[in-house]
């Protein structure tokens, strides 16, 4: 049998206290014990002590702040589980981020940030199946949970599917994209996903002020009408720390 290697003692120190706050010791927004605190307790150097702080930052369970000390992150991420895009889960006014928030007690609300129209390139017109440099209409969200923007949204359309109706405006879609689409006869029928990882952009980093070490999703959904043409492609960008993505109970044979 194979000897398992000494795990080193800064990992120690982070699984212990990673452990305390998963069995709720430490609750949200609570201060962690000091440095000193921790060196004394431990018998470690602050170095090592610092790089099992680190550990937990890169993780996104702590945030440290300078001068005050490391923290357990406030708030527990978003789920967002595939059903959210269920008709029977709409509701008038919210649209499907923000009634999955809502049922979680957290308010989240979208912000268009920015409304395009131009010609699409050559990776969005092969995910729409057109033409490169077709007509496209843009749509730029960013997805709020709390005060913190946890996702950016960009969506495409065609342009001959969205000019001149709502999804070609500047207002919030208050009920979401697929009812917009609904109303205009290009209602969802099938929807794919594809989701990938990487570390995020100093954009993106600034925009979500993501801790250090936090890399974000990348997620591309597309979606198709039921006559089977392809109406809108998004990608969704989200700090793997605030968000989870459940796929739960899908069928894995047809019947």
């Amino acid at each position: 049998m194979p000897i398992e290697p000494p795990v080193a003692r800064y990992r120690q120190v982070a699984n212990e206290l990673r452990g305390a706050i998963r069995a709720g010791q430490y609750a949200p927004g609570d201060q962690l014990p000091s440095e000193t605190e921790l060196v004394e307790r431990y018998q470690l150097s602050r170095p090592t002590i610092r790089r099992a702080i680190a550990v937990l930052t890169a993780e996104g369970l702590v945030v440290v702040e300078h001068g005050r000390g490391a923290f357990v992150r406030p708030r527990p991420p978003v789920r967002l589980a595939f059903s959210r895009y269920q008709r029977e889960r709409r509701r008038p006014s919210l649209g499907p981020f923000e009634t999955t928030t809502a049922a979680q007690g957290v308010q989240g609300y979208g912000e268009v940030v920015a409304v395009e129209h131009h010609a699409a390139d050559a990776d969005v017109a092969a995910r729409l199946d057109l033409d490169e440099e077709a007509p496209v209409v843009s749509r730029r969200r960013h997805m709020y949970a709390g005060e913190e923007v946890v996702q950016v949204q960009q969506s495409w359309f065609p342009a001959d599917v969205a000019a001149g109706t709502e999804l070609a405006g500047t207002a919030k879609i208050t009920d979401g994209t697929y009812a917009a689409l609904d109303r205009i006869g290009h209602g969802p029928a099938l929807i794919s996903e594809e989701i990938g990882a990487r570390m995020p952009t100093p954009e993106e980093a600034a925009i979500f002020h993501a801790p250090p070490g936090v890399p974000v999703l990348v997620v591309w959904r597309t979606t198709k009408d039921a006559s089977g043409r392809i109406v809108e492609v998004v990608q969704v960008t989200a700090l793997a720390d605030r968000n989870v993505f459940l796929y739960e109970d899908l069928p894995i044979e047809r019947g």
